[in-house]
């Protein structure tokens, strides 16, 4: 847990808590991952990431628009080599539909930055192999990767079982 020092909610609570919301909810869910653009999985670290990034502060529906616009200016979403060449401007306007752009294209551009620095490759996939503490832990040390969004890359990537906690989700546990 990226939470060591606070006793809840705990594994059990975390199950009670899905339960309860998968009743409330689940149509409304699996009509969402029925739409083509919503992937079942995402196979890269990086990917993920950037896939997390484009989600933070948003509805899906706007981040499937940034995506949609970094697929238009790019040809493609992950295109990363082609995003730093081209500039951070560039970028604004391929995330420009979806809202945010500015703050985005800042925090993509400072993470492939990091990635390239540390890195031979845009390969982070060395992270799937690791406990999830210390996953966890890895993600954390990119700048603009909090908490939620490197438990959005365990979920969704590393096919991890996390409970991701996002403001409202922490909100809602506290009443």
């Amino acid at each position: 847990s990226p939470y060591p020092a606070f006793a809840h909610p705990t594994s059990s609570e975390c199950r009670n808590a899905h339960t309860v919301l998968h009743k409330l909810h689940h149509e409304d869910v699996a009509q969402e991952f029925a739409d083509p653009d919503t992937p079942e999985t995402i196979a890269n670290v990086l990917d993920a990431m950037i896939v997390a990034i484009l989600s933070q502060a948003t509805s899906w529906s706007n981040a499937k628009r940034a995506m949609a616009g970094l697929r238009s200016t790019y040809g493609d979403l992950f295109a990363y080599d082609d995003i730093l060449n081209r500039g951070e401007e560039v970028l604004q306007q391929a995330l420009r539909p979806g809202g945010l752009h500015i703050r985005k294209a800042k925090i993509i551009m400072t993470i492939l930055r990091q990635v390239q620095e540390q890195n031979s490759s845009w390969d982070l996939n060395h992270i799937i192999s690791l406990p999830n503490e210390q996953a966890m832990q890895e993600l954390l040390q990119y700048k603009y990767i909090g908490s939620k969004s490197a438990s959005v890359v365990l979920s969704w990537c590393l096919k991890r079982n996390v409970f991701i906690v996002d403001t409202h989700c922490y909100r809602i546990a506290k009443l």
